[in-house]
């Protein structure tokens, strides 16, 4: 958000406005001061490459700021009165986090259904839809074992939960709510096999891990 906001205040000592970026983008005929907005968003994002950081050029342009920081406002009043009354406050973040985490994971938590079916996370514990980014996104369940085939232990240290636990750590997979192609095929797809990076670990579009969602990431470790 930094970088847009050093780029918007360039683009205003030229005359210019990033958020006009894509109307001079799909012009058939453009003038000086259109192409050189364009080549300093093309700065911007190359510049947030390089620092590793990823953004979805439309949703940061569509950005309402005022909005963000009244919500910025409500929250540190909410942590105001949490600390006041010693209660413990969970709160999402404002925007998608990079440093990414995934406390259930990291926490050594399992979900178990109504069936008795066990699952790693509360992203992946049911099947439901939601929507990202204004599109439809289907999720569904991922299962590593039955409790009234296998006892919750064998299911634990089963292989397949494992490696599924240890992938999920390595946090190596892409970060799908911030691509500029998102939804894509492999993310919006009703059955997901891979993402872009090639894993099978369904956790690049994962809203928890990003911050953005904190129901029942209030979990007890032991």
């Amino acid at each position: 958000m930094n970088l847009f906001r050093e780029g918007q205040k360039k683009a205003g000592a030229q005359g210019t406005d990033l958020r006009d970026y894509f109307n001079v983008k799909t012009k058939t005929s453009r003038t000086w001061e259109d192409n050189r907005l364009i080549d300093l968003m093309g700065e911007i994002i190359s510049e947030a490459y390089r620092r590793e950081i990823f953004f979805h050029v439309e949703n940061l342009i569509e950005e309402n700021e005022f909005c963000a920081e009244a919500v910025s406002e409500v929250f540190a009043e909410a942590k105001e009165t949490a600390s006041s009354l010693d209660v413990e406050l969970l709160l999402p973040a404002l925007r998608p986090r990079m440093d990414r985490r995934c406390d259930f994971v990291e926490s050594a938590s399992a979900f178990v259904s109504w069936q008795g079916t066990v699952h790693p996370c509360y992203f992946l514990w049911h099947r439901y839809a939601c929507f990202r980014n204004g599109e439809k996104k289907t999720i569904e369940p991922k299962s590593f074992g039955d409790l009234t085939d296998h006892g919750i232990l064998e299911i634990w240290n089963s292989k397949a939960f494992m490696d599924f636990r240890e992938a999920v750590i390595r946090y190596d997979y892409p970060h799908c709510g911030n691509c500029n192609v998102s939804p894509c095929d492999l993310i919006s797809a009703e059955t997901f096999e891979q993402d872009c990076y090639g894993s099978v670990v369904p956790c690049g579009d994962c809203p928890w891990s990003e911050g953005l969602l904190q129901c029942l990431n209030g979990v007890e470790r032991f």
